[in-house]
C-alpha cells in the first residue's frame, strides 16, 4: 500500500516538473522530446513514459527526424514509446484542426512537415484572413498506423473495387492525397531465421514421419519441431499423447523503424523524372499490371479443393520455388509504388484525371498486399513448427501431426511421430548370487578312538560317533537370484542412459544337490550398477536362514553320545554380504495398463 502511494506521489511531482497539465492547470504547457530525454536520465521505465505521453492528450510538440530519433534511441527509447510519441503527434494535429501538408526542401530532403491550413470555407464567399496557428509540431520518419489485419491467402489477392477520389474541396481528399505522399513503409526483405536453441530438440521430419532422435533420455520442457513441411501455405495441429509405462515481437519494431528512417525518402531521384512533364499515367498502368501478375501468381499457389472436399497437399519445395518467383516481382512493383509517390509531390501532376487511382493504389492497394508479403515471407524464412511440451523420460510418446488449409483438412493423410521411452522407472532381473550365508548340514560319523592306556598290543582301536558339519566356512557358495530393480530418478553424471544405479530387492532361490531348493526363504537386498539398463552388479545384504549348531554341540567333532541318533541343527536368521550378477528380464511396463490420453494440442495460426 505504501509502495503505491509513493509511486502516486512521485508521478504527480514528476507532472509537476516536467510541466504537465493537471486538473485544473493551465494547458499550455506541452510535453516536448527534452522532456522524454529528462525522463530517461531519471531512469523512468518505458512504460511509466508512454502512460505519461498518452495523459498528456493534445499538449505535445514532439519533432521525429532521423536524427532526434537516433538520439532517443541512444537514452533507451523503445519502439513503444516512439509509437506512443508518433500517436500524440497525430492527435495534436487532429485536435488543432489542421490538416498536413508534405513539403521536401533541398536542404532537408528527409523532412516531413506539418504545415498548418485555413480550414475550408463557403464557396460563396472568399475565403477569410485566419489568425496565426500555433505551433505545430515537425514530423520526420513517422511510422504508420499498423496496416490492415493478416488475412487468409486466398482473400488477400482479391482486387478492391475502385474508390474515386472526392472533389478536392472537401478535406477528407486533401488528406487522402496528403498521406498518399507519406514514404512508405516497405515489405521486411528475405531473412531466413535460425530455429529457437533448446537442450531438448526431437526433429519430426514431415516427409518420412520418422522422430530423430527417437528415444526420450531426458526429461525436461522440450521443442518437438515439424521440418519438411509447407508451413507457407498449411497450418499444423499437433496431438501429443503420452504413453504410460511401469520462443518477442518488439524487437522486431525497432528494426522497422530503423529500416524506415534509413528509406527515407525513397523512390526513383528527382532526375530520373523531368519536373515539368508528369509521368503518373504511365506508372499507374505499369505498376497496376504488375500488381496483376502478383495476384495471379499468389492465387495460384493456393491449394485446390479436390472432389472429396479435402485441399490439395502441396511439397515445401514446390511452394519455395514458387515464392522466390513472386518476390522479385513484388519488390519491383514496391519501387514503383515509391516512383508513383514522387510524381503526387509534382505540380505537373496535380491535375492529372488519375489522381484518384493513383491515390487508391497507395493507401487501399498497396498496404494489404505489403501486409501480406510480409506474413508470406515470415513463413519462408522459417520453414518449420515448433511446440514447445513437457516430456517425460519414463513414458512414451506419440505426436499425430495434421495438416490443414483454412482449418480444413488436405489429403496428406495424419502422421504419427513415437518417441520411445529411454528410461525405466522398475526393471525385472535374474541371475547369480554368491553369498556368504552358510548352507550348513549336520551328520554323524564314526572317528577311531585309541585304546586306553595299559591295554594289550594287539588290541584293536574302538569308534566313537562325532558330529560332521559340511557348508561350514569363510568362503562364499552360489544360489539363484530374481531382482527387481528401482533406477535413480535424479538427474546426475551418474545416471546416464548406459550407465546408472538402482536399489534392487528380491527372493533368494538356494541350490541344494544340483538342484533348486524353494522351500528355504531368503531375500536379498542392495544397491546396483547397470551397464546399458541390461547387466546388474549388485552388492548387498542376504537375509536368511541357515542351521545352526544343534543344541548342546559347539564344534565340529564333538562326540555323539550312544543311542542319540543323528543331530538336528538349530534354525537362526541372519544377514550376510553377497554380490548378485544379473541379467535383464521382461518388461515389467507390460504388467500396467498403458494410457494414451492427448496431453496438449496446438494450431498454427
Amino acid at each position: 500500500m505504501y509502495k503505491n502511494a509513493l509511486s502516486v506521489a512521485l508521478l504527480a511531482i514528476l507532472l509537476l516538473v516536467l510541466g504537465l497539465p493537471l486538473r485544473g492547470e493551465d494547458e499550455t504547457n506541452v510535453l516536448t522530446n527534452d522532456s522524454v530525454l529528462q525522463m530517461f536520465r531519471w531512469k523512468m521505465k518505458p512504460a511509466e513514459i508512454v502512460a505519461l505521453i498518452d495523459r498528456s492528450g493534445e499538449n505535445t510538440i514532439f519533432t521525429l527526424t532521423p536524427e532526434s530519433i537516433q538520439m532517443l534511441a541512444k537514452a533507451g527509447a523503445t519502439p513503444l514509446v516512439l509509437d506512443a510519441m508518433y500517436r500524440a503527434t497525430m492527435k495534436a494535429s487532429q485536435h488543432i484542426g489542421l490538416s498536413s501538408a508534405i513539403s521536401q526542401t533541398p536542404s532537408s530532403p528527409k523532412a516531413i512537415t506539418t504545415t498548418p491550413q485555413p480550414p475550408p470555407q463557403p464557396q460563396a464567399a472568399p475565403p477569410s484572413p485566419q489568425p496565426p496557428s500555433p505551433a505545430v509540431p515537425t514530423i520526420s520518419g513517422a511510422v504508420p498506423a499498423a496496416g490492415a489485419p493478416v488475412v487468409s491467402l486466398e482473400a488477400s489477392v482479391q482486387p478492391r473495387a475502385p474508390v474515386p477520389l472526392r472533389p478536392s474541396s472537401t478535406g477528407s481528399d486533401d488528406e487522402r492525397l496528403t498521406r498518399a505522399k507519406i514514404p512508405l513503409v516497405r515489405a521486411q526483405p528475405p531473412h531466413p531465421q535460425q530455429p529457437k536453441s533448446a537442450l531438448l530438440v526431437y526433429q519430426l521430419d514431415w516427409n518420412n514421419g520418422i522422430a530423430s532422435p527417437g528415444t526420450i533420455y531426458e526429461s525436461g520442457d522440450s521443442l518437438l519441431r515439424l521440418t519438411n513441411a509447407n508451413t507457407i501455405l498449411y497450418t499444423y495441429q499437433f496431438e501429443v499423447n503420452e504413453i504410460k509405462g511401469s520462443g518477442d515481437d518488439l524487437s522486431q519494431w525497432a528494426k522497422l523503424i530503423t529500416d524506415t528512417t534509413k528509406l527515407l525518402p525513397s523512390g526513383v531521384p528527382r532526375e530520373a523524372y523531368a519536373p515539368e512533364k508528369c509521368q503518373l499515367k504511365k506508372l499507374l498502368r505499369e505498376t497496376n499490371r504488375k500488381l496483376t501478375d502478383i495476384r495471379t501468381k499468389i492465387q495460384q499457389m493456393v491449394p485446390d479443393r479436390l472432389s472429396g472436399g479435402n485441399y490439395k497437399s502441396i511439397p515445401l519445395d514446390t511452394s519455395e520455388k514458387a515464392w522466390a518467383d513472386i518476390r522479385p516481382k513484388y519488390d519491383g512493383f514496391e519501387e514503383d509504388v515509391t516512383a508513383i509517390q514522387h510524381e503526387l509531390s509534382k505540380e505537373a501532376c496535380s491535375k492529372e484525371s488519375d489522381l484518384s487511382l493513383a491515390v487508391e493504389l497507395v493507401l487501399d492497394e498497396f498496404p494489404p498486399m505489403r501486409d501480406r508479403v510480409d506474413e508470406i515471407q515470415k513463413k519462408a524464412d522459417a520453414p518449420w513448427q515448433d511446440l514447445s511440451h513437457r516430456l517425460d523420460r519414463t513414458s512414451g510418446y506419440d505426436t499425430t501431426v495434421a495438416e490443414l488449409y483454412n482449418n480444413a483438412a488436405t489429403e496428406a493423410k495424419s502422421k504419427v511421430f513415437h518417441l520411445e521411452r529411454g528410461f525405466n522407472i522398475l526393471t525385472l532381473s535374474g541371475g547369480f548370487l554368491v553369498t556368504k550365508l552358510q548352507a550348513r548340514s549336520y551328520s554323524s560319523v564314526a572317528q577311531p578312538v585309541a585304546p586306553p592306556a595299559g591295554s594289550p598290543p594287539n588290541t584293536l582301536p574302538g569308534s566313537q560317533n562325532v558330529l560332521s558339519v559340511n557348508g561350514l566356512g569363510s568362503g562364499m557358495r552360489p544360489a539363484l537370484v530374481a531382482l527387481f530393480n528401482y533406477h535413480d530418478p535424479f538427474s546426475w553424471p551418474l545416471n546416464r542412459p548406459n550407465f546408472g544405479l538402482a536399489l534392487s530387492a528380491g527372493p533368494v532361490i538356494d541350490v541344494a544337490n544340483g538342484q533348486a531348493d524353494t522351500t528355504r526363504f531368503g531375500v536379498f537386498v542392495g544397491g546396483s550398477v547397470h551397464l546399458w539398463q541390461r547387466l546388474f552388479v549388485t552388492a548387498g545384504v542376504h537375509f536368511g536362514e541357515f542351521s545352526d549348531f544343534p543344541q548342546g554341540f559347539q564344534k565340529p567333532g564333538d562326540p555323539i553320545p550312544s543311542n542319540a541318533g543323528t543331530p538336528t541343527g538349530v534354525n537362526r536368521w541372519t544377514g550376510r554380504f553377497a554380490l548378485g550378477i544379473t541379467f535383464q528380464g521382461k518388461d515389467l511396463s507390460g504388467l500396467v495398463q498403458k494410457s494414451s490420453q492427448p496431453t496438449s494440442s496446438v494450431q498454427k495460426q
